[in-house]
């Protein structure tokens, strides 16, 4: 479908439809106000700018954690992957020198003290060429280095966390180098810090150890601190943004604007729920996994998920937990079923979601691809005919005026957003977008590679 009118953009663009990049960005000054201000008046400004950018990360935040405090740690190896995780995380707060996190959010960095911890799976010799005794060894060693990695969580990370405020817990975690010569991709170690943290209920993101760039002029009478890469900061500040924005569902502002924005009524758009069904289909060895869930997006930023043969929603930053022990227990019997949803369970899943649907106004998005085939090994030739007239059902408040349908098909449009991504508009939807990359996320565990 065309545009029919262009997308927020400017100084009246919501919040929500910010990313980082934008809300990063110090003030400009033109020449005439440069000559106009002082130096003082100037830095005033820029001040003024960062408290007020700080306030709006803090809040986006909380909103998404819907109150409830979180505990971020920075599990590393090596000083310089510390040094520059730490500072990026101070930055995606927009924290200065000596300034503290907002008080809702605590973060603490644990050393990892075991250098074992950090190696490649063992394969005692065997090459993939030996095939099934190769798996077996890496099944073996996977299991070997889970059960090591979740007592040093024992011991080191939960230890630290208070058991009064239950907070949400999440780590960036250092996993040495993952591409080496002479080591293949099941060695890598990424599923089984994936699996320790989910099994501790920690969410996770995995960064390669970082090094910094090398110096041609060495002076040890100069004291210089180590510089990195532009890539090297990217791919930390790319990971700290996943983490603390994308991880809890973030938003920097309230979607109900969005909504305003796109032609909603403003009595609707501030209970308006969005409910985005989101699948993953991959392949394990003899497996095909085949996934689905259901991510509502609610006017005040609230972000919560459903899964298949479940009846509560839980909160985002819940459900990746819930999700990898889903999966950790679907690796663990070997038994596939669970993850390997049929035609007819998909329309299933999708008819409970919406008969669920509460007395909020609701619009529900659902991808053309899969759930509406009538035909094909796809969808086991099962057909949710009803989808064949899309959409199959519209209040009588929004059939009354063309502008009220278009308003209506301006809302997914609109949210093709996140704040943890600049790099233009995302492919779907934020809360399909969220629901997607929650299953990829996990489908390691499941020796999936994405």
């Amino acid at each position: 479908m065309q545009s029919d009118i262009p997308a927020p953009s400017g100084q009246k663009t919501p919040l929500a439809m910010r990313d980082y990049e934008h809300i990063s960005q110090p003030p400009i000054f033109t020449k005439q106000q440069k000559e106009k201000l002082t130096e003082k008046e100037i830095k005033q400004r820029v001040d003024n700018r960062r408290q007020e950018r700080q306030t709006i990360i803090a809040d986006a935040i909380k909103r998404a954690l819907q109150g409830k405090p979180t505990h971020l740690f920075i599990l590393w190896r090596e000083r310089d992957t510390y040094d520059v995780t730490c500072q990026t995380l101070r930055d995606a707060f927009l924290l200065n020198e000596g300034e503290d996190f907002p008080e809702h959010v605590k973060v603490s960095s644990v050393w990892i003290n075991e250098p074992n911890l950090l190696k490649p799976l063992d394969t005692a010799g065997l090459a993939p060429k030996d095939r099934q005794e190769f798996d077996n060894q890496i099944r073996k060693q996977h299991q070997t280095k889970l059960d090591a990695w979740r007592n040093f969580l024992k011991h080191e990370v939960i230890a630290l966390i208070d058991p009064t405020t239950k907070p949400y817990c999440f780590a960036i975690v250092e996993i040495g180098q993952t591409k080496k010569k002479g080591v293949h991709p099941k060695q890598s170690i990424y599923r089984v810090v994936r699996e320790a943290c989910v099994l501790e209920k920690i969410g996770s993101q995995m960064v390669q150890t970082v090094k910094p760039k090398s110096s041609d002029k060495e002076d040890e009478s100069t004291d210089t601190s180590p510089s990195y890469s532009k890539k090297t900061e990217g791919r930390i500040l790319n990971a700290v943004l996943d983490l603390t924005l994308r991880q809890v569902g973030a938003l920097y502002g309230l979607p109900s604007e969005v909504y305003e924005r796109a032609g909603i009524p403003k009595e609707i758009a501030q209970k308006l729920d969005v409910i985005a069904l989101c699948r993953r289909k991959a392949t394990q060895g003899q497996e095909n996994i085949h996934y689905a869930l259901a991510v509502r997006l609610r006017a005040n930023g609230a972000v919560d998920v459903l899964f298949p043969d479940r009846n509560n929603w839980i909160p985002y930053a819940q459900a990746g937990i819930e999700l990898g022990q889903i999966f950790s227990r679907v690796r663990c019997d070997r038994n596939y079923k669970t993850v390997q949803l049929k035609g007819i369970e998909l329309a299933k899943f999708a008819a409970d979601v919406l008969t669920q649907v509460g007395d909020c106004p609701t619009i529900a998005l659902i991808e053309a691809d899969v759930w509406r085939n009538e035909r094909g090994e796809e969808n086991g030739g099962q057909a949710w005919f009803q989808l064949k007239i899309l959409p199959f059902f519209v209040h009588p408040d929004f059939q009354k005026t063309e502008e009220s349908l278009k308003s209506l098909c301006r809302v997914p449009h609109y949210l093709r957003i996140s704040p943890a991504w600049s790099m233009g508009n995302i492919h779907s939807p934020y809360p399909m977008h969220l629901g997607k990359q929650l299953i990829k996320d996990h489908l390691c565990i499941l020796g999936v590679e994405v």
